[in-house]
């Protein structure tokens, strides 16, 4: 009997401390994470793994992808449009830490996969305290949540104090504040420029967005009355009449009725918007933007969340043809060059246009 109890009792024990995971004691420099949460982190990490929508992003960004020492599957797959991967070839062939993708927020990677690479620290993006706390304890290691915000296909404060955090863990604290700096000129230039043409007057044309990606592709009835390049253009869009939230599908008898002078259609969506387009021609024949040719690409920025580079590039786009006057002098591919040459270290904006085509000429449905 005391033999069987002393065999149940360390077996009990076994099961408990295999179900808790590591019980490792953190070391490090104490930092507060955008869930709040206080983790110890290594000084100078030199191995890291990024999960989640827009992680890997900020880490190339401050210039680290050095450090990566495993990926997402989704890193791996079709990456067009998440620009941050065109600069990071080595990344197809570093190990899988887990699923990634949309469907894989707020879960666990594979946490055998992300120790087998050595990694000292995981960021985990948009990922809830109570999960990074269980993430954390059965890894073993520090886990820190940077955010992009709460807002879908925008910049939000939480895009820069995630910014800052990483900047702080990895040593690149001026870089982030260079990045800062460099959105808020940005931001200082467009103000300038609108304020100019609002200045001279005369009516803004109404506009549309169209084929905006959420949860997935999507069509010309998918929209955003928060679409970052039309609000930082100040514009007369469509979708804001009809909803404030931040996606909404317009009804297409909405649209019709609306009727748009101009209509932009995200890149990401471009296809199934011509697949559309091919099977109801009197819909789109009874456009005017169509009619007009006034249909233009919007490169796709928002890919794995916000991609910042993308959505200056496509504000300086819709501002040519919404403003042609006050910004006469902004020649499209050197803007873009010198936008992703800053963020990214190489000049993407050649291979943007050869995957989605050129956004300054109007698109052409006819072939």
């Amino acid at each position: 009997m005391k033999k069987s109890w002393i065999i149940l009792t360390v077996s009990a024990m076994m099961m408990l401390t295999w179900s808790c995971g590591p019980k490792t004691e953190l070391k490090g420099k104490p930092v507060t994470d955008i869930a709040g949460r206080i983790v110890p982190v290594p000084e100078n990490p030199q191995k890291i793994v990024a999960i989640g929508p827009g992680g890997l992003r900020l880490v190339a960004y401050l210039g680290s992808l050095d450090k990566v020492s495993g990926v997402e599957a989704f890193e791996k797959k079709n990456f067009k449009g998440r620009v941050y991967r065109y600069g990071f070839p080595q990344a197809d062939t570093l190990p899988v830490i887990g699923p990634g993708g949309p469907q894989s927020i707020n879960t666990m990677p594979n946490v055998e996969a992300v120790l087998k690479t050595g990694a000292q620290l995981i960021i985990a993006s948009h990922m809830k305290k109570d999960m990074a706390d269980k993430l954390q304890a059965k890894a073993g290691i520090a886990v820190v949540v940077v955010s992009y915000g709460p807002r879908f296909a925008t910049i939000t404060p939480d895009f820069f104090r995630s910014l800052n955090l990483l900047g702080k863990i990895l040593g690149k604290e001026q870089r982030a504040a260079e990045i800062k700096k460099f959105y808020q000129d940005f931001n200082k230039d467009m103000e300038t420029r609108v304020s100019v043409a609002e200045k001279a007057g005369g009516k803004k044309p109404l506009v549309y967005v169209g084929a905006v990606g959420y949860r997935g592709t999507q069509g010309i009835t998918s929209t955003n009355p928060m679409f970052l390049p039309l609000m930082s253009l100040k514009t007369n869009d469509v979708a804001s009449k009809h909803s404030p939230k931040e996606h909404i599908f317009l009804d297409k008898e909405k649209l019709l009725k609306d009727n748009p002078e101009i209509i932009f259609v995200d890149g990401l969506g471009l296809k199934m918007v011509k697949e559309d387009f091919s099977k109801n021609k009197d819909f789109y024949a009874s456009l005017g933007a169509f009619q007009n040719k006034k249909v233009y690409l919007q490169l796709p920025f928002n890919y794995y969340t916000t991609n910042l580079g993308t959505s200056m590039v496509d504000t300086y786009l819709a501002g040519k043809i919404l403003y042609p006057a006050q910004f006469k002098d902004v020649e499209i591919k050197k803007k873009a060059g010198e936008i992703y040459t800053f963020l990214l270290g190489k000049d993407f904006y050649p291979q943007v246009v050869t995957d989605f085509g050129d956004p300054e000429k109007p698109l052409d449905f006819s072939k």
